[in-house]
């Protein structure tokens, strides 16, 4: 039954309420200088927790860009990998970016450095080949064109070239060796620093880009004259001819995975480096003083308690403890990792990156852990309810159902918003509710007989 607003709440205690202020003021300043010796202790370890703290994070992304470059491969390149870059990946703890480069370029680099490198490599990057020809429709303009840049390309092209366009313009048909030869031809022209004069393409708009290379067509080598021209072709029919574009070879580069920037986590600015070290410093402290502090605190509980009654303090002391660290326990070794996989696994299916920020890792990795050893009170705190009259074994039975909604209410405030940490604090709680009521059952106070 509840007490009412007049009863005195100390009357059967062994102390007056200025007593009880003073005690509460005595145990809060020697929980503090607990935990102020905890902290400085916890300065020391500083750094080693925060890389304890670090390492689930690290180890995640780590496993997603490893399995996410796995399905770029599958789904964006088409193919998949062989047992050998498998191995790569699961063994050495590799991971590799598709990029694309231009053969050529990387050659004539090299070239310039090691002059000693003989030969060349013979790379169309601008290929007529690579040009979309729409129903021949640009032979035909090459075949028939009296004036302009088409009539300059075929009177460069040899006698049988020129029969052969003629041929293929007339009955619009090629085999697929005669395409290859008169595009081979076409090809040999572009390359031709000769292929422009003033006088076909005199009133021909040309892009800035294109005026530079002109300016510079002397020293262009066979590549560069072949995308000159090549411009200067789609110039004049745009509809007919696309713009050149270069030759790419798609490779994969390959780093180990801890090398990888973005399977680091990142920092928004100098300072926070610092601020994380004294968090996870004070984390650290106040596990070690919990012992101080929750014995101090019990401490000022049995100050107003009766001889016979303060023996339970030393039962409620190592279990309160436990609990809390049990909890604690709970979320650093079950929950942290599941929980990660599904939010990864969620950024995956949206196809959003992780770039994880330190200071909110950090603040998520405190939050859990300390709301998970507090939850885990619950059983205590029903029972002292249960022995200063607030609360009976039937209320809580009767309102079982207010008690599960509180539960879940509480489990969504503590946890993120993630089903996986819910259900982990949810659960637990929900046994230890009912525990609760076996305990205040199986030890019923003075004056209450035990139900049957």
């Amino acid at each position: 039954m509840l007490k009412k607003p007049d009863d005195d709440l100390f009357r059967d205690s062994t102390m007056t309420f200025g007593e009880h202020l003073e005690e509460l003021r005595r145990a809060l300043f020697k929980a503090m200088l607990g935990l102020i010796v905890g902290c400085a202790f916890g300065l020391y370890f500083g750094s080693a927790v925060v890389r304890f703290i670090n390492d689930p994070l690290v180890d995640a992304l780590r496993a997603y860009y490893q399995e996410r470059a796995i399905e770029i491969v599958r789904t964006d390149m088409g193919g998949s990998l062989t047992p050998a870059q498998e191995a790569a990946i699961a063994e050495r703890e590799m991971i590799f970016e598709p990029v694309f480069i231009e053969p050529q370029d990387i050659w004539d680099a090299l070239s310039e450095e090691f002059p000693q490198i003989q030969g060349g490599l013979d790379v169309d990057r601008f290929s007529l080949a690579e040009i979309d020809l729409p129903d021949l429709r640009f032979l035909d303009t090459l075949a028939n064109e009296e004036a302009g840049p088409a009539a300059r390309l075929r009177s460069f092209l040899s006698k049988d070239g020129r029969e052969l366009l003629a041929k293929g313009a007339e009955d619009r048909k090629f085999t697929d060796e005669e395409l290859d030869q008169l595009l081979d031809e076409i090809n040999d022209v572009l390359s031709r620093p000769d292929f422009y004069d003033e006088e076909t393409f005199d009133g021909v708009t040309l892009s800035e880009s294109v005026e530079k290379m002109l300016d510079r067509r002397n020293n262009l080598k066979k590549a560069g004259l072949r995308e000159l021209n090549w411009h200067l072709l789609h110039s004049t029919h745009p509809k007919l001819v696309k713009a050149p574009h270069p030759k790419f070879v798609q490779i994969l580069i390959w780093r180990l995975v801890k090398n990888d920037p973005r399977t680091h986590p990142q920092s928004l600015g100098v300072q926070e480096g610092f601020m994380i070290w004294l968090k996870a410093s004070f984390l650290t402290g106040f596990v070690i003083a919990s012992p101080w502090v929750f014995y101090q605190l019990w401490m000022f509980v049995a100050a107003g308690l009766y001889p016979h009654e303060k023996r339970y303090v030393h039962l409620f002391l190592p279990v309160s403890l436990g609990l809390f660290l049990a909890g604690i326990y709970l979320a650093i070794g079950y929950v942290f990792q599941p929980v990660l996989d599904f939010l990864f696994s969620n950024n995956a299916e949206l196809g959003i990156d992780p770039d994880p920020r330190i200071g909110e890792w950090l603040s998520f990795f405190l939050m859990l852990p300390l709301g998970f050893g507090v939850a885990f009170q619950l059983p205590l705190v029903m029972l002292f309810l249960e022995r200063i009259g607030i609360f009976t074994v039937h209320s809580y039975l009767s309102k079982w159902k207010i008690a599960v909604m509180s539960i879940v209410v509480l489990a969504c405030v503590l946890t993120p918003a993630d089903p996986i940490s819910f259900m982990f604090l949810g659960i637990p709680l929900l046994l230890l509710y009912f525990g609760g009521i076996a305990v205040c059952w199986a030890w019923p106070r003075q004056g209450r007989v035990k139900m049957a």
